[in-house]
């Protein structure tokens, strides 16, 4: 006998970018609202659950992290994912110049319709990146952008948010689109546990 499964829609979702720009840090904010200033490399992948209702529907989001020493692993990981979230250290000009590269691979990887999301992590510090900067190229590349901070917990849920907007719209078919933006109402489950040369 097959066990019924508890939710609706199972999502994944995939942080990629260069090391130490603070992608399990985000992952870690958003699905156990924790966060810590030691650095420690990820070996493999971080992998994490998130329940969440939206519109009625259960979602069961799984967030992975990769680590590009591990690029095999995080690759096996594009396939199937519902959004990529891309994420450059503010503080860091040539982890920016890499998204230009992470970008193009998610558009070879991933499938057609999946969401991606540039995101600048560590907005709360001195930047090397300007807001400008990062908007431009994400307008020059057809992505949405967001700035973020793990540290404070800015626009992290926002950022979430965001692509849980876009993948159940797809989800819940275009209809929803056809008078404007669709408005999701996201709630926490009881259960949770072109060419452009900017650079």
């Amino acid at each position: 006998m097959t066990e019924k499964k508890d939710w609706d829609y199972l999502l994944k979702f995939l942080i990629i970018g260069d090391t130490a720009v603070g992608k399990t840090a985000m992952l870690l904010r958003y699905t156990d609202n924790t966060f810590t200033d030691a650095f420690i490399a990820t070996i493999g992948v971080d992998f994490k659950v998130k329940k969440l209702e939206v519109n009625g529907k259960r979602l069961k989001i799984q967030v992975v992290s990769g680590q590009e020493k591990f690029h095999t692993i995080t690759q096996s990981y594009y396939r199937g994912s519902h959004a990529v979230i891309v994420v450059y250290d503010c503080t860091d000009k040539k982890t920016f110049e890499s998204t230009k590269n992470w970008l193009a691979e998610t558009e070879a990887e991933i499938a057609g319709n999946a969401v991606r999301l540039l995101v600048g992590n560590k907005c709360d510090m001195p930047k090397q990146v300007s807001t400008e900067e990062g908007q431009s190229f994400a307008n020059c590349q057809h992505v949405h952008f967001m700035e973020v901070s793990a540290k404070t917990n800015t626009n992290i849920a926002e950022a979430f948010n965001y692509l849980i907007n876009e993948v159940v719209k797809k989800l819940e078919g275009s209809s929803k689109q056809s008078s404007g933006k669709a408005n999701v109402n996201i709630k926490e489950s009881k259960k949770t546990k072109s060419k452009c040369f900017l650079f």
